[in-house]
């Protein structure tokens, strides 16, 4: 076998490899969601409450929609809106400096006073500010959007979906964190105590999921594919 050849070989070894890995992840995630989606409608039915009839449709239709091809959608999305911020925070914090100091004079803290009164690292900031613009509502009248939060009117320009929860937090690590309680719904059934759906714990910890957002209360938010599409 040649020098070629073997390079060759080694990329055909990676590229299975990373196929695998990628394919084996998707499949992890797009099993997870359905988990996730199935765990809020038990939870919901539990409850037994009419009044979250609307969510429980919401709910539903979205595990109908969850494969593999959606969750890959979801994946890329996401996948993008972090690298957009660990790529950018660099420039953002030049820009935002110049845009501070030049056009503002100086009305905005600098980035390294917010990093200080934080106790993180200025990219930390810029990385922050980049995926809150990654998230904020989409502006119809400003349609390239404004990533430096500007008084009380930015940033803006994003897609609307808060993605920067915690993605299935509720059920990666059940020693951690068990509010649908799966681990006592696998062992005592009867004693089975999910949290309430009409709960501030609902709220914080099953709401802010990025596939919630995504999947559940994007359905109803206002995004900058619903004006151009």
């Amino acid at each position: 076998m040649g020098q070629f050849d073997t390079i060759f070989s080694c990329c055909d070894v990676f590229m299975f490899v990373y196929t695998f890995s990628f394919a084996v992840n998707m499949d992890e995630l797009t099993n997870g969601a359905k988990s996730f989606l199935g765990a809020m409608i038990a939870t919901i039915q539990k409850y037994n409450d009419p009044s979250f009839g609307t969510l429980l449709a919401k709910i539903s239709t979205a595990l109908s929609n969850i494969d593999r091809s959606a969750i890959e959608e979801f994946t890329k999305y996401y996948t993008a809106r972090t690298l957009y911020a660990q790529l950018g925070a660099n420039s953002y914090i030049s820009s935002y400096t110049y845009v501070n100091t030049q056009f503002l004079s100086g009305l905005l803290p600098t980035i390294e006073q917010r990093a200080q009164g934080m106790n993180v690292t200025e990219v930390v900031i810029a990385q922050m500010d980049l995926l809150a613009h990654a998230d904020a509502p989409f502006s119809e009248i400003n349609t390239a959007g404004n990533p430096i939060p500007l008084y009380n009117g930015g940033p803006f320009g994003g897609s609307g979906i808060n993605l920067s929860g915690n993605l299935l937090g509720s059920i990666k690590d059940l020693s951690v964190s068990d509010p649908f309680d799966l681990i006592t719904l696998n062992s005592n059934p009867a004693n089975w105590n999910p949290v309430d759906p009409s709960s501030e714990t609902w709220q914080l910890l099953i709401e802010t999921d990025p596939l919630y957002q995504w999947f559940i209360d994007g359905q109803d938010k206002i995004t900058a594919c619903k004006y151009f599409s």
